[in-house]
């Protein structure tokens, strides 16, 4: 894989690669709807944004770097590595993420409560 680095025109001041397993990989019993993270591998890319250009310059290093490395993805995103707006559906597995609309459905119906990413109640 092909990726700039800082130093060599990037507006990206790191890009990890991050090797996962053992008990991130395994849900604990009682776990909660993030119990464990499946796939080997999670990128995490930053750069500082100062200004506007910058900020737009970041994100489309962000985005040749996603693109690099998308064909060995899962499609999910972890909420932790997201400072973005992302969408939720892609940082739980369905059955997850259909738990939690239900939940915020009948806890939050008029959306009170705040997220980075929020999910929207239905079912």
């Amino acid at each position: 894989m092909d990726v700039a680095c800082p130093g060599s025109g990037s507006s990206l001041i790191t890009v990890k690669l991050r090797h996962i397993g053992g008990a991130i990989k395994r849900a604990p019993a009682g776990a909660g709807a993030l119990g464990r993270i499946d796939g080997r591998f999670l990128v995490f890319v930053a750069g500082i944004v100062m200004t506007p250009e910058a900020g737009k310059a970041v994100a489309e290093a962000a985005a040749r770097v996603n693109t690099a490395v998308s064909a060995w993805g899962s499609g999910r995103s972890f909420s932790n590595f997201a400072d973005v707006p992302t969408d939720p559906e892609t940082m739980f597995d369905p059955e997850a993420y259909r738990r939690l609309r239900e939940i915020r459905a009948r806890v939050d119906p008029d959306g009170l409560l705040l997220a980075n990413h929020p999910i929207a109640g239905g079912g």
